[in-house]
C-alpha cells in the first residue's frame, strides 16, 4: 500500500518536472527566436531589451519551479529508500541488491568519475541548471546588447523663438 503511494508520488512529480522543463524550453525558445527574428528582419530594436529581461526572468522563475519539483521528487525517493530497507535484500559483492533501485543508483553515482566527460555522470539538476543559466545569460545579453548597440538618436535642439511682447498694461 505505502509503496504504491510512494511510487505514484515519485512518478507524478518526476513527470511534472520534465513537463515543466519542456514547457520552459518551448517558451524560452519562442522568446529567443522572436528576438533574433526581429533583429534579423529589421524590427524595432527597442523591444529587444524588454524581451531579453523577460527571458531572464522566465529562466529564473522556471529554475525556482524546478528546485521545488526536485525537492518533491527527493521526498519520494527518501520514502522509497525507507520502504526498501524494510525488506532483507542482501548486498551482492558489496553492491546493493538490484531491487533496491535508489540505493544501487546512489552507490554507482558516488563512484562515477566526473572526467572524462564521456564516462562521467550528469545529474538532471546540473543539466537543467545549465540550460536555465544559459537562457538567463542569453536574455541578459539581448537586454544589455540592445542598449549598447542601439543608441537612441541624439535630440535635435532648435533655437527658441522669442515672441515680441505686446506693449501696454495687462
Amino acid at each position: 500500500m505505502f509503496r504504491g503511494y510512494a511510487w505514484s508520488y515519485f512518478a507524478y512529480h518526476a513527470d511534472q518536472r520534465m513537463k515543466t522543463f519542456n514547457f520552459f524550453l518551448v517558451a524560452a525558445g519562442l522568446f529567443a527566436g522572436g528576438v533574433t527574428t526581429m533583429l534579423r528582419d529589421g524590427g524595432d530594436p527597442r523591444w529587444v531589451c524588454p524581451l531579453g529581461i523577460v527571458l531572464t526572468l522566465l529562466s529564473l522563475t522556471f529554475w525556482k519551479l524546478d528546485q521545488r519539483n526536485r525537492h518533491l521528487v527527493r521526498n519520494a525517493e527518501a520514502a522509497l529508500k525507507y520502504l526498501d530497507t524494510l525488506h532483507e535484500f542482501p548486498h551482492q559483492d558489496g553492491v546493493p541488491h538490484v531491487l533496491r533501485i535508489f540505493d544501487r543508483d546512489d552507490y554507482f553515482s558516488e563512484r562515477a568519475q566526473m572526467f572524462p566527460l564521456t564516462q562521467g555522470r550528469f545529474s538532471y539538476t546540473k543539466c537543467l541548471g545549465v540550460v536555465f543559466a544559459l537562457f538567463a545569460l542569453l536574455g541578459l545579453f539581448f537586454a544589455v546588447g540592445s542598449l549598447v548597440i542601439h543608441k537612441p538618436p541624439p535630440m535635435k535642439t532648435q533655437p527658441c523663438a522669442t515672441a515680441p511682447f505686446a506693449a501696454g498694461p495687462l
